[in-house]
């Protein structure tokens, strides 16, 4: 009658974790708008990484994420809210997590919303805003909105501190646009400004010759022409939702 033999003789193995080094070289760096990037150094031996973030110094860390693979040496935090952060790194592979690395930390300070802010019609379908510059911005965001108060959209932006200006064209005559201007920088947007506001009215002489290179540009142009003006098109395909 069959049956199982005796048993083998023993054998082991051991997974050793501790032979894992912490990370070294560890930062963590404010790069945008809620957004904090984390670099480190590979560990020999390591198969991945667990990235630990907290809101106090040395204590209340929290797992955040992981990095797979021993060579992968960055992570990036998003929706991070303003404050200061502090991070750590383990690396890890089968037997566990190793030690963790020194604490690096990153704040995000959004500045100070602009002051001074004003939108004046001029050139016809144009606005003109200009805005006081704020300590600390490394560039702005123009928003607008045809509603008073609500509903803004990014319509450009501006690149330094003292990039006080932003010209809006080509809109539609007649109508009222309503602005606010942010302050960026690594840290985040500010609050918005104050609102300002603007209605462009653009109008054309009898027998004026006007040139035109966009469907924009010519239906604002057929708002205001009188009799006798003449529009010259530029080369190329002019569509609208309905008709001009």
């Amino acid at each position: 009658m069959g049956g199982s033999s005796v048993n083998s003789a023993e054998a082991s193995a051991t997974l050793n974790a501790a032979t894992l080094g912490a990370p070294s070289g560890v930062t963590a760096i404010a790069a945008g708008d809620g957004v904090i990037t984390l670099s480190w150094q590979p560990v020999s031996g390591a198969t991945g990484y667990v990235v630990s973030r907290s809101m106090r110094s040395g204590a209340a860390y929290m797992p955040l994420g992981t990095v797979a693979g021993g060579s992968g040496t960055g992570y990036t935090d998003n929706g991070v809210e303003n404050g200061t952060w502090y991070y750590r790194v383990q690396a890890v592979n089968p037997a566990g997590n190793g030690s963790n690395s020194a604490e690096a930390s990153a704040t995000l300070a959004a500045p100070d919303a602009p002051t001074g802010f004003t939108a004046n019609a001029s050139a016809g379908t144009q606005v003109a805003l200009q805005w006081n510059a704020v300590s600390g911005a490394t560039g702005y965001k123009v928003l607008r909105s045809t509603k008073d108060g609500s509903e803004y959209t990014t319509v450009g932006t501006t690149t330094g501190s003292g990039a006080t200006s932003f010209a809006d064209k080509h809109i539609a005559s007649g109508t009222t646009y309503y602005y606010v201007v942010r302050a960026t920088n690594d840290g985040g947007s500010s609050a918005n400004s104050q609102q300002a506001s603007a209605t462009p009215v653009y109008t054309i002489s009898s027998g004026t010759i006007v040139n035109v290179s966009t469907a924009e540009e010519l239906d604002a142009e057929l708002a205001v022409a009188q009799a006798g003006t003449t529009i010259v098109l530029a080369d190329g395909t002019y569509t609208k939702n309905g008709p001009f």
